[in-house]
């Protein structure tokens, strides 16, 4: 997975994780300097230190954030949606409408994985596969656009060569993914794309 560009800013979800960190901070170190008197008072035991401010601060932040990341982003809970970002997980089906005049039409299968900060978008074809290496998500015009390369299969006509590419898709709320790619001079290709999640 890489990581992939909106356009709005991130920063204030930094801003509260750091918020709420900041809060949950007083209360775990008070906790935990219970835990450390406690063992110390046994016998035998050697003195034990408790974690700085610093430590737990940031253990407590680098899990929310993980927690954030991977999980909450994309959850609706009464109502609150905890980020603009559109969900595209999933398994996409669909075709391909090319210029290509010997075969014109080609049955695709789009994986996407994608957290709060990261994204995979994986192209499946008969006789060719392509991973995305760059991506943007413009939320303003429920767009995804993305550079990928293409490694055609050993199997495949010779015609095929291993090419780089772009493709801009719009999503509309329906698990519909629409539009255009285009490839490099190598391959000089172009068509329509049309898929739905499955």
């Amino acid at each position: 997975m890489h990581s992939y560009s909106i356009n709005e800013p991130r920063t204030n979800i930094f801003k509260y994780l750091g918020i709420i960190s900041l809060i949950l901070t007083a209360p775990i170190i008070n906790l935990l300097k219970d835990i450390v008197e406690s063992i110390n008072s046994l016998p035998g035991i050697n003195y034990m230190p408790c974690m700085s401010q610093i430590t737990i601060f940031g253990i407590i932040f680098l899990g929310l954030y993980y927690f954030f990341d991977k999980w909450l982003w994309k959850k609706t809970i009464f109502g609150l949606k905890f980020s603009k970002i559109p969900n595209l997980n999933g398994c996409w089906k669909g075709r391909i409408k090319t210029s290509y005049p010997e075969k014109p039409e080609i049955d695709v299968k789009i994986i996407i994985k994608q957290t709060w900060s990261s994204i995979s978008i994986t192209l499946k074809t008969d006789e060719s596969e392509s991973e995305s290496h760059v991506a943007l998500i413009s939320l303003s015009n429920s767009r995804l656009i993305y550079q990928y390369l293409n490694e055609p299969q050993n199997t495949s006509i010779d015609s095929m060569k291993m090419h780089y590419g772009v493709t801009m898709v719009k999503f509309n709320g329906k698990d519909i993914l629409k539009g255009k790619y285009f490839t490099d001079k190598n391959r000089k290709n172009y068509g329509d794309i049309e898929v739905k999640r499955i």
